[in-house]
């Protein structure tokens, strides 16, 4: 009994430790990606895109009231929280299932030292707590081989239930428990009506995106007020191709080829996650689970199905591009680094026994040596990008601007700013996946209700490509986009655009006949824009450097306004800047003053080359 209390109190006292050192490194302000969006979402009881995610949305609005920093650094606790709570689990798993707490604390450490695990566990995501999910259904499934045990199955039902409203990577775990029936087929199949019962009532949490789809939220990137509509949103339908039906469906489509780069791209992501040297414990571990054949099984095809068969859904292409590593590789893996670290403790286990005491100290501290360098690429505690170029994006717009957004990174923040700070809310938001496309969006930017009176010109033409309502907009400088407009088809013949500061200022064609305007206005702001965190940022994040790439721009710019006016220079700068694919030379004098900016912006190309993401190798 007291053995059990000592070793119920470390595994407490490691889930704060764990959490600490955790939240040391987390972002304290909002990160890039989703992070505008499920935190908005969270804090206003909205709905997030599809799936939704209604379970990670209520547990995030609950740590929202907690007394502790922004709404931002709240939200990320969840991250940080189911975190250190799974490495407690793994921690208590060993001593229980192996009487080895050392192998316990290596399994954990080895976890923890990845890139992708330690970086995912910093910032506002639902991935984390998604592989939390899937161990505590893994672990119930886990006692329950030897044993049959009714409250086991009827709590791994309810658990399946609750992942309805997660990441659909959760209901991979039903390919090993299914195999795991096999072994108590009997006594499975006997409870499977209350099992199915149980099942129901977890997924009850989906309800909560029909509830809040009957009345207009501030945020709804699912409207799923009917069931057909909320169908829809589960299964991701919006997606085409890409949504969780057709993938399924790609699955039991066979092919060679898709296995063979599957299997390449997966033992990749696995050597770059974990390094060579943990081939050897891996294999080790492989060899002590042979020592019950059930066990064996069960754990090596829950592996397999958060490597192979999941790499065969999601990760198979012939030469993955940075987005693939990022994207994909880089969130999607989390449940084969779990299962992959616990194989490899079961190893560590198997070779303590062999050599001396010192050794096996040092074997467990091990794999803290890669720990320094993914702190180094995951500092997010310092990442103030994101915070300081949405205040300098919506700070430097007129009253009663509409800014046309593209893409999630510029999307969600905005809305984030907007919506939930209520910072600079008289503009109205214009929303699109890409500028190029067809079908662009108000509802969440710039609601009916709230801002109709304000914005009728927007309201009144059913179709929002159709700009021509905003001419007045256009030509007070009221009117901007996040990127040129002359990506899309349907505008690039009657509009222009023109880099202002941060966005691109949208007007008819052949109304801007100069850039004096232009230059006004990036010079009444040279003095408060926030360039600063792109010098410090300390991360390898591709949308954190991205938007350091437009402040590097907004520099070169500015150098040129400044530099034309100056006669007496005789040294000519020639500077080709790339922004969305389109490149530009500007050709103006060095002065004393845009020297400074110049150098900055220099040094922000520099930083962002320096930071390579960690995963990628082109």
């Amino acid at each position: 009994m007291k053995e059990e209390k000592k070793e119920g109190g470390f595994v407490f006292a490691s889930f704060f430790i764990f959490f600490f050192f955790l939240f040391v490194f987390q972002t304290k302000f909002l990160n890039t990606g989703d992070a505008g969006e499920l935190v908005a979402a969270s804090y206003s009881l909205g709905i997030a895109h599809p799936s939704g995610y209604p379970l990670y949305l209520m547990i995030s609005k609950f740590f929202t009231f907690l007394p502790l920093g922004n709404i931002p650094t709240k939200v990320t606790l969840v991250s940080s929280v189911s975190s250190s709570f799974l490495m407690s689990l793994l921690i208590y798993f060993f001593i229980k299932e192996t009487s080895s707490l050392a192998s316990g604390i290596f399994c954990v450490l080895l976890l923890l030292s990845t890139y992708s695990f330690f970086g995912q566990s910093l910032i506002a995501k639902f991935y984390p707590l998604n592989t939390l999910m899937i161990f505590l259904i893994f672990y119930l499934g886990y006692r329950s081989i030897s044993f049959y045990s009714l409250r086991n199955q009827l709590i791994i039902s309810f658990l399946l239930g609750l992942s309805v409203g997660l990441h659909h990577t959760t209901f991979l775990i039903l390919i090993p428990l299914l195999i795991l029936s096999f072994f108590h087929f009997k006594d499975f199949l006997r409870n499977l009506i209350p099992s199915v019962f149980l099942f129901l009532a977890g997924s009850t949490v989906v309800a909560y995106l029909m509830v809040r789809s009957m009345k207009v939220t501030l945020l709804n990137m699912s409207p799923s007020a009917d069931f057909s509509s909320l169908i829809a949103t589960l299964s991701r339908k919006i997606y085409g191709s890409s949504s969780s039906v057709e993938v399924i469906k790609e699955g039991f489509s066979f092919s060679l080829e898709r296995i063979f780069f599957a299997s390449k791209n997966i033992l990749s992501l696995l050597i770059k996650e974990f390094h060579l040297y943990s081939i050897i414990f891996f294999l080790l571990g492989i060899l002590f689970l042979l020592k019950n054949k059930k066990n064996f099984i069960y754990i090596i095809l829950t592996f397999i199905t958060y490597s192979l068969l999941l790499g065969y859904l999601t990760f198979c292409k012939k030469n993955p591009d940075i987005k693939d590593w990022y994207i994909c590789a880089h969130q999607y893996f989390l449940p084969m680094l779990l299962f992959y670290a616990v194989i490899s403790g079961f190893g560590f286990c198997f070779i303590k026994n062999f050599i001396p005491k010192d050794a096996s100290f040092l074997l467990i501290l091990f794999p803290c040596i890669y720990l320094p360098n993914h702190i180094f690429v995951n500092f997010y505690d310092r990442n103030e990008v994101v915070h300081y170029k949405m205040i300098d994006q919506l700070f430097t717009k007129p009253i009663k601007s509409v800014l046309i957004l593209e893409g999630d990174n510029d999307v969600f923040q905005g809305w984030y700013k907007k919506n939930i700070e209520k910072f600079r809310d008289d503009l109205c938001f214009i929303t699109a996946p890409s500028i190029d496309k067809k079908i662009w969006c108000i509802r969440n930017g710039c609601i009916k209700e709230i801002y109709g009176r304000f914005f009728p010109e927007i309201f009144r033409h059913p179709n929002i490509l159709n700009l021509y309502c905003l001419k007045d907009y256009m030509t007070e400088f009221r009117l901007y986009s996040t990127s040129p407009i002359e990506k899309n088809n349907s505008l690039k013949r009657h509009l222009i655009s023109r880099y202002c500061i941060m966005d691109f200022v949208v007007m008819p064609k052949g109304a801007l006949s100069e850039e004096k305007s232009l230059k006004d206005i990036r010079m009444k702001f040279k003095d408060v824009i926030h360039y600063e965190p792109c010098l410090r940022h300390f991360t390898d994040d591709l949308f954190t450097k991205a938007i350091c790439k437009r402040y590097s721009t907004y520099l070169v710019y500015l150098s040129r306004d400044i530099g034309e006016g100056e006669k007496s220079s005789r040294r000519i700068s020639n500077i080709t800047i790339t922004w969305r694919g389109k490149k530009e030379t500007l050709s103006f004098p060095i002065t004393k003053e845009n020297i400074t900016y110049m150098e900055i912006a220099k040094k922000i190309e520099q930083i962002n080359k320096t930071f390579d993401f960690c995963l990628y190798e082109p």
